[in-house]
């Protein structure tokens, strides 16, 4: 989650994290060096997905 509280059509609200208001993305890192090597944005449910994978499935799948 990266924390953003300003007006934008990407923000997301979850109650559970330490930093509730932001923008939701997942990265995948190289584990030696820490690097970000790809990055995926949260845009919403209107991306078309496959309905076999389940968002994480789906996510995991597209960052390796």
């Amino acid at each position: 989650m990266i924390g953003f509280k300003e007006r934008f059509f990407l923000k997301q609200y979850l109650l559970g994290k330490p930093t509730k208001w932001g923008i939701k993305a997942w990265g995948l890192a190289d584990s030696a060096n820490g690097y970000l090597l790809k990055c995926e944005i949260y845009r919403g449910r209107k991306e078309i997905r496959q309905q076999h994978l389940l968002l994480g499935e789906k996510v995991v799948l597209q960052l390796s």
